[in-house]
């Protein structure tokens, strides 16, 4: 489920005028109900903090992959991004 977060988010937003980036790592990641084979899931996101890093920026997110016709989520994770400047 955690090497799935950098795939999924590519489909929730991109970010122009920039140079390389990087998926630095997870703060907190927590592996909360089983995913059944086939179920359908989903990536949330939400931006956290955007703080200045060189000539870039450390992003960090929220992240949550929820599981179709469950309440509970699959997965939350805390991740960190650093992005290059343009």
């Amino acid at each position: 489920m955690l090497s799935l977060i950098p795939r999924l988010q590519r489909q929730l937003f991109r970010i122009e005028a920039r140079g390389a980036g990087l998926t630095y790592g997870y703060d907190r990641v927590r592996f909360t109900a089983p995913v059944p084979i086939g179920a359908r899931i989903r990536l949330r996101q939400q931006v956290g903090e955007v703080t200045p890093k060189g000539q870039g920026a450390r992003i960090a997110l929220q992240s949550v992959i929820e599981i179709e016709d469950q309440t509970k989520p699959a997965l939350i994770a805390d991740g960190i991004l650093l992005i290059a400047g343009a």
